[in-house]
């Protein structure tokens, strides 16, 4: 790994991130838990456990980890920080696992008392997060393509949050009108385009050089695909709002074609790596990718057939597949990073390797794990069957890699407080 070009020095306090990126597999587990309790009724694309499960998903997985690597990326690349991380990441993190366990039981259980007092606070989370985020870019001393893409993925989460906040408070008022589900078309590609998508470009710009030193990307890939995914954004939404399906549908397709080409530019880029070496994080790299391109003509292919099931596909391909694969990998790089290089930085030197810290054969069954969960959660729609032991997996995966990094950072609290003077002024 190469870390040329980074100002380490930079750096949030360790705790600021670790609190957020420890809860992506915690709600895994909880994720894996919700499948089991709704088993088939997870086939059924507007069912309430599906919704639920969904967000589990997107605010329990993606949201904690996202928002945990923009916070330890964005101050080393730009010098973009946070305003006093130690007391708003332990706020956010608090608003967020409370907002997002309240939003999941009132959409699975339909009691809009929970989804009444879900509105405030998981509002509250992602507002708080983006506010700071952008207070944080305009700190920026050296702006670059990633940190320009995070800085409109932050904006596009606010557009899609909205849209997010009108749809909880119309189920938690029992008012759902006509135009409900062009909301939650909007809602869910502004957030999977705008948001998840956009972010993991502008990571995927910096890290798959760093970590295996592949070739940079094409300069023009800094500017052509964020513009291309705006420029469908906003297409797509003034054709569902005035009702223009022939503008609708060429605005997906865009969209789907930009997803796919970043896909394509990035798996182009690992295949032809310097470092010939395969890790786990790797290999959850590949399968996600692949998964995004798949998801990507499945959504092409949803706009010409009927029924509900091409849609469900891609969207399990989409989110489990590409976008919980990766991060769940990326969690294997980053935490035992943050473990070794703040210990180092309060000067330790009897120090595990990273590799140590996230053994790789332990690893590498997680990841076995979640792409026999993914292939029997496709088959599901014909062999429903599948689904019990699909969530098995899912959660056992999980549970390794809650074990895997709970341990690491046990290690990092005992191992900081053998220099206590030194771990204070470090976190100062």
């Amino acid at each position: 790994m190469t870390t040329s070009g980074l100002s380490l020095d930079q750096a949030p306090p360790f705790h600021t991130v670790a609190l957020l990126l420890a809860g992506a597999p915690i709600f895994g587990v909880i994720l894996s838990l919700t499948g089991l309790w709704a088993n088939d009724e997870l086939l059924l694309l507007h069912h309430p456990k599906t919704l639920a499960f969904t967000h589990l998903l997107a605010l329990g997985v993606l949201m904690f980890a996202m928002s945990g690597a923009m916070m330890q990326m964005m101050p080393v690349l730009s010098g973009a920080k946070f305003p006093a991380p130690w007391r708003t990441s332990p706020l956010i993190t608090l608003l967020l696992a409370a907002g997002t366990l309240l939003l999941a039981f009132g959409l699975a259980t339909s009691n809009q008392s929970f989804l009444t007092l879900a509105l405030p606070v998981v509002g509250g989370g992602v507002a708080l997060f983006t506010f700071l985020g952008h207070i944080a870019m305009r700190r920026a001393t050296s702006p670059m393509p990633t940190t320009r893409v995070m800085h409109l993925a932050l904006a596009n989460l606010v557009v899609g949050l909205c849209f997010g906040l009108y749809l909880l408070a119309s189920h938690a008022q029992g008012e759902i009108t006509a135009h409900h589900y062009n909301i939650v078309t909007l809602h869910a590609l502004w957030m999977l385009f705008g948001w998840a998508i956009m972010l993991l470009m502008g990571v995927a710009w910096q890290v798959v050089p760093m970590f295996w030193v592949t070739t940079s990307y094409p300069k023009r890939c800094f500017f052509i695909t964020p513009t291309v995914f705006m420029a469908a954004l906003v297409m797509v939404s003034i054709a569902t709002l005035f009702d223009l399906p022939l503008l609708k549908q060429a605005s997906i397709i865009l969209l789907a074609l930009a997803g796919i080409g970043f896909a394509s530019v990035t798996l182009r880029r690992i295949l032809t790596r310097k470092r010939p070496i395969i890790d786990t994080t790797l290999s959850f790299w590949y399968l996600g990718l692949v998964s995004l391109i798949a998801s990507m003509i499945l959504l092409i292919v949803s706009i010409f057939v009927e029924g509900e099931m091409t849609l469900w596909l891609a969207g399990i391909l989409a989110g489990y597949g590409a976008l919980a694969g990766i991060v769940a990998g990326m969690l294997y790089k980053i935490i035992p990073f943050l473990v070794w290089f703040h210990l180092s930085s309060q000067g330790h030197s009897d120090l595990p390797t990273m590799r140590d810290f996230a053994p790789e054969e332990r690893s590498r069954l997680h990841f076995w794990l979640h792409g026999a969960a993914l292939l029997m959660l496709l088959l599901a729609q014909m062999v429903p069957l599948l689904l019990y032991p699909a969530f098995m997996a899912m959660g056992i995966g999980w549970a390794i890699q809650v074990l895997i990094l709970g341990k690491a950072l046990i290690y990092y609290r005992k191992k900081s407080r053998e220099a206590p003077f030194l771990r204070e002024s470090f976190i100062a």
